[in-house]
């Protein structure tokens, strides 16, 4: 037996103990009990060797039950159904003969069944995270130099940062008792300075795509595809991250893996930043303030040269802190007459930034702003609700902290 089939086998056999309990049965009888079982049908025909037992069917099932709803209001069981489905199709293809494309197949299965259902149920989550690992070092490994062309730079200029409109900066990084009362009666946008964040590996392993490729470039990820998501052309697609940086970022294409927990999808990128102690400083609820409901959201923004984030508010404090490239980056205060959309989009403004429509949206001539271009290694702290809008002058990775 090769290594990569009894990597298989291991695989195989640790994916079916998921369910040597009956547990499982109560958590997705509310799908129905014809589809327990089914699925208790399919689990006996992968136990016994049957590489095509049908897991395939209750993915799209589940897959189809879920985009009938919004998602926010999707049910858990549904969300169970999906993960475990996945995982069982993962098992179906553990019993195929080890391939390069097999394995890349799986990961993607997998990802993709972990993204959309949120990995729910006992131990899902750290057994889809061990099966990705796992098949992505045994692909890294057969592959370990990765040869990258030169990326194209578009020839944009800088924009100029006026001094009455800088975004203020701390000197040298504030303790925390300052940063805290600085927040708290000041509500003001403030840079801090290079020194937070130079001891994360970050800083200096994510300048090399090459280094992110090894580590996760067969892991299959939500991008964005389209200069900005307000323009109709906009949509979201699942793909690798090697055809991301290759046949995006690269190229300076207008794509985006933005406002995505890619750390809690690729915990070992987690290992490589640490979470700034100010975002622990518990501010108190306001009127444009309620604290998360977890204690830390965190999002990776990665993307190409000129990708942008339409002028929009966020409920939290921010932390942006700035890991690869630059970022120019402008803020109006909550209450701008900077022209909300309607309806769900309400917390995004309808004005290009950079190319207002003045006859169109006249106050927002008027409106007050700060603005910088954040440098790597800095941080860019943004309160609740302020309007930010944000282009990358450069190949950018961007780690947002909400709390």
């Amino acid at each position: 037996m090769s290594d990569a089939s009894r990597l298989f086998h291991y695989l195989l056999n640790d994916t079916l103990s998921l369910w040597d309990n009956s547990n499982w049965k109560q958590k997705l009888l509310p799908c129905g009990s014809s589809v327990v079982t089914l699925f208790e049908n399919v689990l006996t025909k992968t136990c016994n060797k049957s590489q095509n037992a049908g897991a395939q069917a209750i993915v799209d099932y589940a897959n189809e039950t879920i985009l009938m709803f919004p998602y926010a209001s999707v049910e858990q069981h549904w969300r169970c159904l999906l993960m475990d489905g996945t995982l069982l199709l993962a098992a179906e293809k553990f019993l195929q003969p080890p391939t390069e494309d097999l394995v890349r197949e799986i990961i993607r299965i997998v990802d993709t069944g972990v993204v959309v259902s949120g990995a729910p149920g006992q131990n899902r989550r750290a057994h889809a995270d061990t099966i990705l690992a796992v098949l992505q070092t045994w692909l890294s490994d057969r592959h370990p130099v990765e040869f990258l062309p030169e990326p194209t730079v578009l020839p944009i200029a800088d924009p100029l940062i006026a001094d009455e409109h800088a975004v203020p900066r701390w000197s040298a990084p504030p303790g925390f008792t300052a940063f805290a009362d600085t927040i708290t009666n000041e509500a003001m946008p403030r840079i801090l300075p290079q020194g937070v964040i130079e001891h994360w590996p970050a800083r200096s392993q994510w300048c090399s795509l090459g280094y992110l490729l090894k580590l996760a470039g067969d892991r299959v990820v939500p991008v964005e595809i389209g200069s900005k998501y307000t323009d109709a052309a906009w949509q979201q697609r699942m793909m690798r991250l090697r055809e991301f940086v290759c046949d995006y970022v690269l190229r300076a294409e207008p794509a985006y893996l933005a406002q995505h927990d890619l750390f809690n999808q690729i915990p070992r990128l987690l290992s490589d930043i640490d979470v700034p102690e100010y975002c622990y400083c518990n501010p108190e609820p306001t009127d444009v303030y309620t604290p998360p409901d977890q204690e830390l959201i965190l999002n990776a923004w990665f993307g190409p040269q000129n990708t942008i984030s339409p002028l929009h508010h966020d409920p939290y404090h921010n932390l942006l802190a700035q890991v690869v490239g630059r970022k120019y980056i402008r803020l109006y205060p909550p209450g701008a007459h900077v022209y909300p959309l309607d309806g769900i989009m309400a917390n995004t403004s309808q004005v290009d930034v950079e190319n207002p429509d003045l006859e169109r949206y006249p106050l927002f001539a008027d409106a007050h702003y700060v603005e910088c271009i954040l440098e790597p290694g800095e941080v860019l702290y943004i309160p609740p609700k302020w309007w930010h809008y944000v282009r990358s002058l450069d190949i950018s990775f961007s780690v947002s902290f909400w709390f």
